[in-house]
Order: structure tokens, then sequence, then C-alpha cells
């Protein structure tokens, strides 16, 4: 989109100019005075609220480098997660009046008596930034005394 202005001032001056919108949505404006043929040039973006394409690129490849870092956190918090839930789900499970009649008292006993379970969710309680394979361990031997009994 061009636009042609023509102003003429007081003392016989006379201008020309051409504005121009480009693809980017700047606007470039040129004038020229036609006595001295001196001629500017102006450009008018609206960068106001918006990133700088260096900026975006700087983020992009900081996302990257750190996706790796946030998918091994995930996974982590998803360990952490899953052996708490295990933990207070098997511990309900015991109590219910439906698993308690169920289960022989001696294995009952065994269970309650190491605190497998209360030791575990101790370890979760003062293990808060575990690795993942630590969660995962502490789960299997969990699953290695309750899953025989229950």
């Amino acid at each position: 989109m061009v636009f042609l202005l023509c102003l003429m001032v007081s003392h016989r001056l006379m201008f020309a100019s051409t504005l121009m919108r480009t693809v980017s949505c700047m606007y470039l404006l040129f004038t020229l005075e036609k006595s001295t043929e001196k001629e500017n040039k102006i450009t008018i973006t609206n960068d106001k609220g918006r990133l700088r394409q260096d900026e975006i690129e700087r983020m992009v490849a900081e996302a990257e480098k750190y996706k790796a870092e946030d998918d091994a956190n995930k996974n982590r918090i998803e360990a952490k997660t899953g052996l708490e839930n295990y933990c207070y789900s098997l511990k309900s499970s015991i109590s219910s009046d439906e698993v308690k009649d169920k289960i022989p008292q001696d294995k009952k006993a065994e269970l309650e008596s190491k605190s497998k379970i209360e030791e575990t969710i101790s370890w979760l309680d003062s293990n808060q930034s575990a690795a993942k394979k630590e969660y995962e361990e502490k789960q299997k031997i969990l699953e290695g005394v309750a899953i025989p009994i229950l």
C-alpha cells in the first residue's frame, strides 16, 4: 500500500512524501524537498508489547535445552506420586472392613509389625527430591511385602 502526499509550505518550499506499508506492518515515510532535492527516510514500527525475533529464538532454544530436564523431573514426580498413592491405598485397604477380615491375622500383623507402609510414608516425607529410581525401588520393596499378603 503506497500513499503519495504533496505539501505546499510557505515561501514556496515544496515537499513530496511517500508512505509505504511493508508486509511486517512497518511504515516507511520518504520525504523529498523539491527545491534542494534533500531526502529523508523515517521508519515507523509498532513494537509495543511484541517480542523481537532474537528474543523468540532465544526462548525456543532455552525450551529445547531444558526439555530433557523437564521430562526427567516430570517422570520423577510421577514416580513419587505413584508411591504415595500406593502407600495410602494399601493402608486404606488393610484397614477396610471388607479386606480386614479376609487377611489372616498373622499376615496382617506381619505387614503392620514391619510397618513398611509407615516407614515408606516417613521416607517419602524426608526425601521429597529423591531420584525416580529410588521411588521405584521403594515401591517394589513395599509390593514385595504387601502382594503375598493380599
